[in-house]
């Protein structure tokens, strides 16, 4: 059985093998941990961010775009997955949806 790799174990130095989040958390340590050695740029750039400014703004205070999005949705993430459950076992069955069942 194959070994299935953790990004953030196996590939701690390849900045481009770990998720985009980890590397932006990844810069915004250095750049704070630097104590105003390290500009923002350089930050992002060692870390693989291809647009510096995105870690400019969540050095500032921005949300993640994924964590802002879900708090202007009307359904919860896990409301969608009951739903969507829901629909995939009336397609099993083999019965018709209807918006009224939603």
């Amino acid at each position: 059985m194959p070994v299935k790799k953790k990004p953030d174990v196996d590939f701690p130095d390849d900045p481009e093998e770990l998720p985009y989040e980890t590397r932006m958390e990844m810069a915004w340590e250095a750049y704070l941990d630097s104590n105003g050695k390290l500009s923002i740029r350089k930050a992002a750039e060692q870390h693989g961010i291809p647009l510096w400014e995105r870690l400019r703004d969540r050095i500032n205070g921005m949300k993640p775009w994924k964590v802002d999005a879900e708090s202007r949705q009307k359904l919860s993430a896990k409301e969608e997955r009951i739903i969507e459950r829901h629909i995939q076992q009336l397609e099993v069955w083999g019965w018709p949806l209807i918006v009224s069942q939603l």
